[in-house]
């Protein structure tokens, strides 16, 4: 058997005893997974680094505490945490867009329904087919600038449109 062959056995048959030390440091299957995947990776890598007859064991064992204290970092630095009060608040805001949001979607529908029907269409494929200004201007045989310039007026048009809605509405 050469080295490849036997540290590729070595890795093979620590998993069980490397998963259940990690486990035991985590306490989560999903954690523990995730963190013998980079303990694998990083004992492949630094498989030059191993020297055949030495303890395994105890190299296995070094790297993985490396990667269940990288883990925990990681985790710590991800973990942002909201108070009820905070997240009740922030619930009560999000509702209170979506009802904006709703409302100003209608005030566009109409909006855009009271623009000429090529403003229409041009809006239509530029924001809802995703055509370039390139294609647009070349299907009208215009200039692409002019078709910008065009997008440009429409899209005021439409915020005076809706802003004007908005005022009516209170």
């Amino acid at each position: 058997m050469n080295e490849e062959d036997e540290f590729l056995s070595l890795i093979t048959e620590s998993q069980g005893w490397l998963y259940g030390y990690i486990l035991g440091l985590l306490a989560n299957h999903d954690a523990a997974n995730e963190v013998l995947q980079e303990t694998n990776v990083v004992i492949w890598r630094k498989a030059s680094e191993f020297q055949l007859g030495t303890s395994f064991h105890s190299w296995a064992i070094r790297i993985a505490n490396f990667q269940v204290m990288a883990y925990r970092q990681k985790r710590m630095k991800d973990r942002l945490v909201f108070d009820h009060d905070l997240l009740e608040l922030i619930g009560k805001r999000v509702h209170e867009r979506m009802d904006d949001y709703e409302e100003k979607m209608r005030q566009l529908q109409n909006c855009l329904e009271e623009l000429p029907e090529r403003s229409r269409d041009v809006v239509k494929r530029r924001y809802f087919d995703g055509d370039s200004l390139k294609k647009i201007a070349c299907d009208l045989n215009r200039n692409q600038n002019a078709i910008g310039q065009l997008i440009f007026r429409i899209k005021n048009k439409l915020i005076e449109c809706v802003s004007l809605q908005v005022n009516k509405g209170m």
